[in-house]
């Protein structure tokens, strides 16, 4: 296991501005495939068979582990379901990750298994892709798995972390989680911050109690957003650790975040279910209640859904708006 030396500190830290990346455009050349015609075949024949519409999702999933967050793969049409089991802080390996197919409806509910062999799960927390790779916070850790597979790729310990929580990934691939910094006893703990990981290299962006124990992140226009899941306030950060926004939001306990075809922010509460929809410029407001308090929040653009896992009941509710 290879890890990662980070350096705390009691007041706040920034790190240095990460080099601008050069973005390649790539146009793909299709390519002509040539299709040998049997005897006797006619245009009518060719036709591609009618495909068959995808089986409709229930409103609600049964049967998770403890589901702290949803996250769809428009890669390969599905959730994914993070069960961090019976604590956030387990160390037993029982986490899982769980599949569902938006095709066919069905459930592989341990596609990833902490039980299994070669691989180590706990507890996870949230996911985010880079690529082919899955990002999944995990404790202290993070970990990668196989996007296609699920096979365990590698894992980076970040010292002195207390409870990572949100993941996502900018362009450039660089790697961005939170510390939510609770203690197993849900007490809180100086330590609230940002990190970063970029080809091998881990530094805090920013180790700040302005920040109120960030839960949930997103990337938009190059800026970073979190939430607090103390508080109940959605905080911006430039990727130099400069706090350039905070706004206030109704609600608390806020912890998934994600943004939607619109452009709004999606949070989500972990105490009264309420999901807020809206901007820092038009305001939130209530989008949705679900049946009880819900962790990160799955979003499909494809089709315009949004996924909440309920961990207390151990679902995942599909709510029409």
């Amino acid at each position: 296991m290879l890890t990662m030396t980070i350096f705390g500190c009691s007041g706040e830290q920034s790190a240095p501005s990460p080099a601008p990346v050069q973005e390649k455009k790539v146009v793909p050349t299709p390519e002509k495939e040539q299709v040998k015609q049997e005897p006797g075949a006619t245009d009518e024949s060719k036709k591609a068979a009618p495909q068959q519409p995808p089986t409709p999702l229930p409103s609600r999933l049964d049967g998770f582990d403890s589901p702290s967050s949803v996250e769809y793969d428009p890669l390969l049409d599905r959730y994914l379901v993070a069960n961090s089991g019976s604590h956030p802080w387990n160390q037993d390996g029982k986490g899982s990750i769980s599949t569902i197919d938006r095709k066919t409806g069905k459930v592989n509910l341990k596609w990833i298994d902490g039980t299994q062999k070669h691989v180590t799960l706990n507890a996870p927390r949230d996911m985010a892709f880079n690529g082919q790779t899955l990002v999944v916070t995990d404790g202290a850790f993070i970990r990668f798995f196989d996007r296609k597979s699920g096979a365990h790729r590698g894992s980076f310990e970040v010292p002195g972390a207390h409870l990572l929580d949100g993941v996502a990934v900018a362009l450039d691939e660089t790697v961005y989680v939170t510390d939510s910094a609770w203690k197993p006893d849900w007490s809180p703990v100086p330590g609230s911050g940002v990190y970063m990981l970029n080809k091998g290299l881990a530094q805090p962006v920013l180790i700040s109690e302005k920040l109120s124990h960030p839960g949930g992140l997103v990337i938009k226009d190059d800026i970073l957003w979190t939430v607090s899941t103390k508080t109940s306030q959605l905080v911006a950060l430039d990727r130099t650790g400069k706090i350039v926004e905070t706004v206030q939001v109704d609600g608390f306990g806020l912890r998934g975040l994600a943004i939607d075809s619109d452009g709004d922010f999606l949070i989500s509460s972990t105490r009264n279910g309420t999901l807020l929809k809206g901007t820092p410029k038009s305001g939130f407001s209530k989008h949705l209640q679900i049946s009880g308090g819900s962790g990160g929040v799955g979003y499909d653009r494809k089709r315009n859904r949004i996924a909440l896992p309920v961990v207390e009941s151990g679902h995942v509710e599909f709510p029409t708006p």
